[in-house]
């Protein structure tokens, strides 16, 4: 593993393999050269001390070109992953706790999650609601129309705030103001958030 910009570079299979390889040769060489300058050795005694020398000669070479390498990758990839949990875990406290309804549905209509006041203000849980289209839980007079707030985002609108009443699956009526954002991410095309309060 090389570091280059700042970045690490990581030897291909290949590479390695023709680093071990060299490695290899020019320790059996030495080896060869000095079994060859020693005096006369037993027949038994010259494997013997071959094998010995490049077992001797070849472990810092891979330790240097396979294991450190590859415990340095490890202790990296643990390190983000650890990362990565932490912001996952404050990102969803976050999304839980942000003092209203929260819901993200994509460019099809549906509702890819929601949080737990979006769960009480529909009365629908979300593992209900998701892979559920909006309309099938979050009725709206506008649904289907230009005048859906999801359309206006689809259409190239960065921000559509809206109020109205909407009654939970309950049947309890509640007063309803949104906020939606589009955001935009790898996995999905375009993803919309909608915050009900």
């Amino acid at each position: 593993m090389k570091e280059k910009n700042n970045q690490k570079e990581i030897i291909s299979p290949f590479g390695l393999i023709w680093q071990l390889a060299l490695v290899i040769f020019i320790v059996e060489l030495l080896i060869m050269v000095i079994l060859w300058k020693v005096p006369t050795l037993s027949k038994c005694v010259v494997p013997l001390l071959d094998a010995a020398m490049l077992i001797v000669l070849v472990i810092p070479a891979f330790y240097y070109l396979v294991y450190r390498p590859l415990t340095q990758e490890i202790i990296e990839r643990r390190r983000t992953e650890k990362e990565l949990f932490n912001a996952k875990t404050k990102l969803e406290a976050t999304f839980q706790c942000a003092g209203g309804g929260i819901r993200a549905i994509n460019t099809d209509y549906k509702i890819i999650d929601q949080n737990k006041e979006m769960d009480a203000l529909c009365g629908v849980k979300e593992a209900e609601a998701v892979g559920k289209k909006c309309s099938e839980i979050f009725q709206g007079p506008y649904c289907g129309t230009d005048k859906c707030t999801f359309r206006q985002i689809l259409a190239g609108a960065k921000r559509v705030d809206a109020e109205g009443k909407r009654v939970t699956k309950g049947g309890k009526p509640y007063r309803l103001i949104s906020s939606l954002h589009h955001l935009k991410t790898k996995k999905e095309k375009l993803l919309v958030s909608l915050r009900v309060s």
